[in-house]
Formats: C-alpha cells, structure tokens, sequence
C-alpha cells in the first residue's frame, strides 16, 4: 500500500477536463479515481463523498424518495431561502443553510488557529479557507428554464408541421394542446418542472444547500483536482472537516458536504433552530426588565438636574439592584430550559452521545455529562434526521399542477399579445398543377379570462397532465396497459371523496406561504318554510402567517361558504400585542384544496420511483460516530493536530 508521500510523488499529474476526447477523458477520469483520489482505502482512512458515481440524489430526495427544494420566501419582492445564512461578504455573498454556516464558521475558525499555531501551512486555499461559492438560485434556474421552453415553443415546435402548428391555433385549448405535445417531446432533454429541474443530471449539488465551496478552479480540471489535494494542508483539511460534520468532495475536493446523518451535523441543527426561538424571548424578557427599571425612575438625570442637586434619584436599594439582576439572569437561563422541553415535547429533538460535543446536556450542577478521558464522549440533543426534511425544505410536486396551469395560461397571453391574429394558408382552387391558388385567412385569435380558464378544464384533465409530463421529463414509456392502469388509479385516488374539502387543513400556497384552516361542517335545521333547512358549512378563520417573511407582519383570513377572503388584519407584534399592520394585496388569494389531490400526487411520485434507477440508500445509518472520533484521535496521538 502507497504512503501518502509516495503516492503524491507520482509523475504523472491527471489532465482530464471537457475538451479531451472520449476515449483521453475516460482514462484521465480512471487514473484519477485509481491513483489520485481513491475510495477510502489507505491512505485515505474515512471515504470521500461521491456525488456522481455513488449518491447523485443527496440532499434532493427525502426518506420516501420525494424530490424536494429548499423553503422559499419572497422578502421585499426578493425570493431567498428561509432558512439560509451568509458566509460570504456582503457585496459577494455566500449562501448555505443556516446549520451548515454554523458548522463552517467554527471549522473556519479551527483552520484559522491551527494556521496561526503553526499546524499548518500558511499558504493554499486550504490555509485562507474562504466561502467562494454556496447555494444557486433554484427559483432563478427553474424561470429561466421556463423562459428557455416558451421561447422553442414558440418559435420553433409552432413552426413546424403541415400545416404549421401555429396556423392550427385560434384558441387557448388549441394552445395547451400544442403546448403539451412541445412538452412531451423537449422535457426527457430539459425538464419542465421544478421537481425534475432538481432530479436532473446538471443540477449542482450547490442547489441542495449543503455544500461549500472554498476554490472556485473548475470542476473539469483534474490537474487543478491534483494540485488541491497535494497541498501540505489537505490530509488535516480532511479530518478536521470530519471533527465538524463535513465531508469532502471526491470529485471536487474544495467542496465541503454536510453529513446530514452524522450526529455532529444534527446537533448544529439542533442549536441554530432553537436560537432564533431564544433570542425573541431574552429579547422579550429584556425589553420587559428595562421599562420596569425605568418606571423606578421618576425621571430621566439630566447634568443641571445634577449640579444643582435637584434629581432625586432612583428608587432602588442596592439589595433591590442585586435581587433584580438575579432575577433577570433566572429568566433569561429559563428560556433555554424551557425551549430544549418544548422541542423535544414537539419530537424535534432525541439526545444522543457523540464527540466534540458543542453544547452538551448539563447535570443538576451544572456540568456536562460526558465519559471517558482520551476519548471524550459527551451526551446532546441533536434534531431528529426525519424532522429535518420537514424544516429545511418543500416538496414541490404538491404546488406543480398550479404552477403549470398558471404558466399555461400566462404563455397563452404572451402569444395572444405578439400574435393577435392567426394566418392560415387556404386552398381556393381545386386545379392540379400550376393552377392552384392559395389565399392567406385571418382568424382572430380568442381571449379568455383566467377565471373562465379555470372553468374550462376539470382537475383530472391537468393530473393526466401532470403525469404526462412526469414521464416525458423522467424518459420511461409505458405500455399503454400499464398506463390505463396507473391513469385509472390516479383518477380513483383523486375522486376519492368526490372532492369534499376537509374541516381541517392547509390552504393553497400562494405568495410563498400556506396557512392551517378551520370550518364548520353543514347543519340540518328547522327551517321557517315547510320541512327541514339545510344550512351550509366551510365558514371558518385561517391561522396567522407572517408575510412577507421576516418582515414581523401577520395576518389571517376568514373563510366563508369554502371561499377564502382576502387578508383583513395583519399584526406586528406578537409579544407586545396585535398592532395593525400593512395592508394585504388584492391579488393575494388562497383557497381550500381539493383534499384527495395529494393522494394522486403521491401516487404519481410513488410510481415513478419504481422507474427510476439510483433510488438506493442515500443516506448512511449512524455507523461512524465513533470512527470519526477514533480518526480524529489517532490524528491527535500521531501528532498531527494539537487536540
């Protein structure tokens, strides 16, 4: 087995990139994957994350297989991810979920010491250890991508045909007609959805937000791969990176990935979604002690109020000052006691032993209970792996039928402006030959309003749609059996209850947020006429959101006959009161869901996944917590790091 000196002694340096033929990039990419950079094999103690050969899905699919996108928000017209934090600088800002900028700002700052102490090598990207690149903007992809679409569709899929497709089109159904044959076509190349836009081959892991990129050298370059991973810095690089939940990047090693699963990564979660809670509440708790402190003041000092001895002074005895700041501080450490019962009550939370610890669970003393001497064990809450698929993203097939009828419609007014009239090439004479004649005929092309849109085509028309285009999008034909099978299901599923609402659920999304929603349910009463009444139900509030996001703005809505009405108040403050607000938008609208459409969706997802290739464990079980540990301890004994 090669040592680490004398693999890297090695002459030859890979050169694969791009512009190498077939045949050059396929034996560059073996001996880099041999040689260079191999799978974990000594030297290489813990193995390196693989994005395309082993685990192209991580960070895109939850535990059901579900594709997902990271939470949105639109702030000031600006769409940001909710949960994402700044490691960058402020004019080039670095984005990545809130956890993984904890984690890399104490890995950064573990880099900076050993650095400064000598541990390593003062010069590389490794020793500078700068956030060059993070999160993309999926929503940004997602609309370009779209723009991409209506532009081939328009002018070139309508230019085709005999006759053309264009000269077929006078209303909005023959538009969705052409527009969902373009779509069966293009998608399988470029998807449509946002869901298969994230599945895609040339999606960057960047779009998961759990990496990190320190370099910004491309991602072709095998010979800028090599130059990397023969810094003097690099093997300390890689463990220490393992000491704070990170991972390296096989084909990439400038990239950090977030090891989801490890129970370090888990506790950053932990600590950074109760941070915020704690925060509003000290906050809170402070504002609240300050005006009670100066309600003892019968007036602010002033310097004349002092010379002239006329101030009178607080009403505090020093044993009231000591008693308010014990109390004060009592308070303050209460908030947490209380946030850590609510989060695990609410089962986000399990504790869990692990090394290196960053906040460990404290015993009635106040000290932290861990065992061992060289090998440091301490106990911590860390959050539940399933609950962080809930916090940190959104699957998007639940938003995706309205998102494409609304894209439908929109292009369909696009063509409507720029193409008022449909030209048509008629035959006016029946001769053969050179007699023949031809006259242009002029069909004015038909407006429809979006609420006489939504009346022209039932649901089941955009599921069928819908799954129509997951196909196309995912390359798998079915045998028309197999597919009047599927289509039969599907259509049972979304019928299940002849589309009745719920009394209790979630609203449509609209303006990138949701709300909960209660009503009442119809009654029969004694009517005033002859025989029974029937009142009807679907009367009911929703519950407050903040919108838009981070602006400290709430509102609601009340629900009358299934009907949503438009937001009439909206609060500041929670903690200080109901204080009114902005106004809610007219065109913010939501509605109460066909309640048996996430069934279909489901099913249609489900369906695929039997297709798909690659749906193997993506994620590992809890197996290398104490290897991790063993690493950085054997790394700490040989005297390569100083802990």
């Amino acid at each position: 087995m090669a040592t680490v000196e004398e693999l890297f002694k090695i002459a030859k340096v890979p050169k694969g990139n791009n512009r190498a033929s077939s045949i050059e990039s396929y034996h560059e990419k073996k001996y880099y994957y041999e040689k260079v950079y191999p799978d974990g094999k000594l030297p290489w103690i813990d193995k390196p994350f693989d994005f395309i050969n082993e685990n192209p899905l991580y960070g895109k699919v939850n535990l059901n297989g579900d594709t997902m996108v990271p939470k949105s928000a639109i702030i000031n017209g600006v769409s940001v991810y909710k949960r994402g934090a700044n490691i960058g600088g402020v004019k080039e800002p670095v984005f990545v979920f809130d956890f993984v900028a904890e984690a890399f700002n104490d890995l950064k700052a573990n880099i900076k010491t050993l650095v400064r102490t000598d541990w390593l090598s003062s010069v590389g990207p490794i020793a500078e250890f700068a956030a060059a690149k993070g999160m993309v903007d999926l929503k940004e992809i997602s609309e370009l991508q779209k723009k991409m679409h209506y532009f081939v569709f328009v002018s070139q899929f309508l230019s085709t045909g005999v006759p053309k497709h264009k000269e077929k089109i006078s209303n909005i159904s023959d538009f969705t007609h052409f527009f969902l044959k373009y779509l069966k076509g293009a998608t399988p190349d470029i998807p449509f959805t946002k869901s298969g836009i994230v599945n895609a081959y040339y999606m960057s892991p960047l779009a998961t937000g759990l990496c990190v990129e320190i370099d910004t050298k491309g991602y072709d370059d095998d010979s800028a791969k090599h130059e990397f991973l023969t810094d003097p810095n690099f093997n300390i690089y890689r463990i220490v990176a393992r000491r704070f939940g990170f991972m390296v990047d096989r084909n990439v090693p400038w990239r950090l990935v977030a090891d989801i699963k490890s129970l370090k990564m888990r506790e950053y979660m932990r600590i950074v979604y109760e941070k915020s809670i704690i925060q509003q509440r000290q906050d809170a708790i402070a504002r609240w002690a300050e005006a009670a402190l100066k309600s003892k003041f019968p007036e602010w000092p002033t310097v004349e109020g002092i010379t002239n001895n006329t101030y009178k002074g607080v009403d505090l005895t020093p044993e009231e000052v000591v008693a308010r700041q014990g109390q004060l501080e009592k308070e303050l450490n209460g908030v947490l006691v209380d946030v850590a019962n609510e989060t695990k009550a609410a089962g986000l939370t399990e504790e869990k032993e692990l090394y290196n610890a960053k906040s460990p669970v404290w015993d009635n003393n106040g000290v932290a209970i861990c065992t061992g001497e060289t090998f440091k064990v301490c106990r911590s809450r860390v959050l539940k792996f399933d609950k962080f698929f809930e916090i940190y993203y959104d699957i998007p097939y639940l938003d995706e039928i309205r998102e494409i009828k609304k894209t439908v419609y929109d292009w369909y007014l696009s063509y409507y402006v720029q193409n008022p009239v449909t030209k048509k090439r008629v035959l006016c004479s029946e001769k053969s030959g050179r007699g023949r004649k031809h006259i242009i005929k002029e069909t004015k092309l038909k407006y429809l309003s979006e609420k006489e849109y939504d009346k022209l085509y039932n649901e089941l028309f955009w599921i069928k749609m819908y799954f129509d285009i997951k196909l196309a999008e995912n390359n798998i034909t079915l045998k028309s059996v197999e597919y009047s099978k599927h289509l039969k299901k599907i259509k049972e599923l979304a019928t299940l209850n002849s589309g009745k609402h719920k009394l209790v659920g979630t609203t449509t999304k609209d303006d990138d947020h949701t709300h909960s929603y209660w009503v009442d349910e119809g009654l029969l009463t004694k009517g005033h006429g002859l025989g029974p009444e029937f009142v009807y139900g679907g009367n009911g509030y929703t519950s407050y959101a903040e919108h838009p996001a981070g602006s400290g703005n709430y509102h609601n809505h009340w629900i009358d006959n299934w009907t949503v009405g438009t937001a009439k108040y909206s609060f500041k403050d929670w903690v200080s009161g109901y204080t009114p607000a902005i106004e809610e938008d007219k065109h913010h609208v939501h509605s109460i869901p066909n309640s048996d459409l996430p069934l279909a969706l489901a099913y249609i997802n489900k369906a695929l996944q039997k297709k798909m290739k690659g749906l193997k464990r993506i994620y590992r079980k809890e197996d290398k917590e104490q290897a991790i540990g063993e690493l950085l301890l054997n790394a700490s004994q040989n005297g390569m790091l100083p802990y």
